[in-house]
């Protein structure tokens, strides 16, 4: 095997006094064979082994010693060149799985620009099936219409009843149209005359109105007149009957007993203490008596 002579190598190593450095560069030149560290890696390994020996007194070594030991590796790498072989192997497969990662990543992306146009065109393949769609629904009922007839002359036949009867139903409409038009003409004309009439009624109206005002307001003055000059008839009539009462009774000597507001009263003592004149013989009377009747 190739790890043989290496294994070897490291197990004869810790006898000889620069059994670090030469572990160090072993272990660097076998995580280089195996692709697990690069050279740069291993370079870096040995100058910490260098830097810790100069920092250790102890692990100090002459350097006869380590080209001893580097002689020494060298040679057993020329003897089995098994782990530089194996290098470029594992070299070569990283290459190819490089490759074919890269290959994979380009297929992934033409894929996916692949899948991005697939939906666009089934996008667009729907939207022309719903108008296709669309355009059968609304021809469906042409279909229908064509499976009643079986003759081409009866389906035209029909084809002119239905113009016949188009053309009926047209004229129709236009003399119902024409008909609403005339009696909406005649509804405007009486709608503007009962307008008018309305406005003229309220019109007479309101002069009727001003009329009963006035004459109410006539009446109520006559009223009012006539109730004043009634009144003022009353109160000349009651003074009247007054002075009569007092006339009688200063004369007759009568008691003053009777109210100055009650004239019925009055009127009747006076009426009973009148005498008619035709019982009244003056010639029988002294100037003085007939002074007194």
């Amino acid at each position: 095997m190739s790890y043989g002579r290496a294994n070897r190598l490291e197990a004869l190593l810790p006898s000889h006094p620069f059994c670090l450095s030469c572990s160090c560069l072993l272990a660097a030149l076998r995580m280089h064979a195996l692709g697990t560290g690069s050279l740069c890696s291993s370079a870096s390994l040995l100058s910490d082994s260098w830097r810790l020996q100069s920092q250790h007194p102890a692990l100090r070594w002459s350097w006869p010693h380590l080209c001893v030991g580097r002689r020494t590796l060298i040679q057993a790498f020329r003897c089995d060149p098994g782990p530089f072989s194996l290098l470029q192997e594992n070299d070569a497969k990283r290459s190819r799985a490089m490759r074919k990662a890269d290959q994979e990543k380009q297929q992934m992306a033409l894929k996916k620009v692949e899948a991005e146009h697939l939906r666009e065109e089934i996008a667009r393949l729907m939207t022309v099936k719903t108008r296709l769609q669309g355009r059968l629904a609304a021809h469906k009922p042409f279909c229908e219409y064509l499976q009643e007839f079986q003759d081409i002359s009866e389906m035209i036949g029909r084809f002119e009843t239905l113009r016949a009867t188009q053309a009926s139903l047209i004229r129709r409409e236009q003399i119902a149209r024409e008909a609403v038009e005339e009696e909406r003409s005649c509804l405007q004309q009486y709608l503007e005359e009962s307008s008018n009439r309305i406005l003229q009624q309220n019109n007479m109206v309101a002069e009727l109105q001003d009329q009963l005002e006035q004459t109410q307001e006539s009446n109520w003055i006559c009223i009012q007149n006539t109730a004043a000059s009634k009144t003022l008839e009353l109160g000349q009539i009651k003074l009247a009957a007054l002075n009569l009462f007092q006339m009688v009774a200063k004369h007759r000597k009568l008691p003053m007993n009777v109210p100055q507001e009650d004239t019925d009263a009055q009127l009747d003592a006076v009426s009973s203490h009148s005498v008619s004149i035709n019982d009244v013989s003056f010639s029988k009377l002294t100037p003085w008596e007939s002074f007194n009747y």
